[in-house]
């Protein structure tokens, strides 16, 4: 059996992985998406530096948390058929599909 320490040691180097490689909440919510090209860009953006359209006023964790269910006591955010945290157990309810405006 882990210790409290070992466990809590394993998930930040997941977290340090996920940043690493560009997913995460934290490199979500650094992010956008061009919805006329795909390019990803800088949250701060307002154009795609890639075909100069205008990008959405959303970062990818923002749109993402929007039409997904999300933990309210860590902020995980869980397939749609989740009734409780991997991350810290706590019990959700699940939210229905919606979508985001722009």
């Amino acid at each position: 059996m882990m210790t409290p320490e070992e466990i809590k040691r394993i998930e930040q180097i997941w977290e340090e992985n996920m940043e690493h490689f560009g997913f995460g909440p934290i490199s979500m919510k650094k992010q956008k998406v061009c919805k006329n090209c795909g390019n990803l860009s800088h949250a701060d953006r307002q154009f795609c530096e890639e075909c100069g359209h205008r990008l959405p006023r959303y970062t990818l964790f923002q749109i993402y948390r929007h039409m997904h269910t999300v933990c309210p006591h860590c902020d995980t955010v869980l397939s749609k058929n989740m009734l409780f945290c991997p991350k810290c157990s706590t019990q959700v309810k699940p939210v229905k599909e919606k979508q985001i405006t722009n």
